[in-house]
């Protein structure tokens, strides 16, 4: 049953996972990640592993704030990065 729910979750999450056409760039990857772990906690506290489900849920929620604190504070202080030529885009 788990196998199922969490093979039936990981077909959503890979349809939300999209190639934006004009910077080339994949975008919604963070969406399915989160709807692939959001069916793992649920999974945990269907099982009755509570403490599980507790710990992950706080592992992932200091890692995001860390990321996002490293996001602000020190990535968005550096130079851009250069843009890519018009002629590559158009190929």
């Amino acid at each position: 049953m788990i196998q199922a729910i969490a093979l039936g979750i990981s077909f959503i999450g890979a349809g939300t996972i999209m190639q934006h056409p004009e910077r080339r760039k994949v975008i919604y990857l963070t969406s399915a990640a989160s709807i692939l772990f959001t069916a793992g906690v649920g999974i945990a506290v269907a099982v009755d592993h509570f403490l599980v489900a507790i710990g992950c849920v706080a592992i992932v929620w200091i890692v995001n704030r860390g990321l996002r604190y490293i996001d602000k504070k020190i990535l968005k202080k550096r130079a851009p990065l250069s843009r890519t030529r018009e002629s590559d885009l158009n190929e």
